[in-house]
């Protein structure tokens, strides 16, 4: 069972946090902030060490499952994000993620 402050921590920041995702043709960035203004982590590599994003199932809550996208990188590294959105947004971000994807590894390769 989590603390109370864990869930009091949660419930006052879940909602003010955003992610932003950034991918360009020789490097990628993920940003994680709170209202816009205090950067909480940030990762970011080279774009070719990028192996594509899915939509996994990261725990139940009370039957249900909570989703969240993946971006997975060389070396078995993997980022999460996206918590509190529908599976749907998630499923879409992931398919536009993997296409902006292929087409620079197509123009990379041409």
């Amino acid at each position: 069972m989590l603390p109370p402050q864990a869930v009091a921590k949660q419930t006052v920041l879940d909602p003010a946090k955003a992610t932003a995702l950034s991918i360009g043709e020789f490097a990628w960035e993920i940003t994680r902030s709170v209202a816009g203004r205090l950067t909480l982590s940030s990762e970011d590599g080279p774009t070719q060490e990028l192996e594509g994003a899915d939509v996994e199932v990261v725990a139940f809550v009370n039957g249900v499952p909570v989703h969240r996208l993946v971006l997975a990188a060389s070396g078995g590294r993997v980022f999460g994000f996206g918590d509190g959105l529908d599976v749907g947004e998630l499923e879409w971000i992931a398919s536009e993620v993997n296409a902006h994807l292929r087409r620079l590894e197509a123009s990379r390769v041409s």
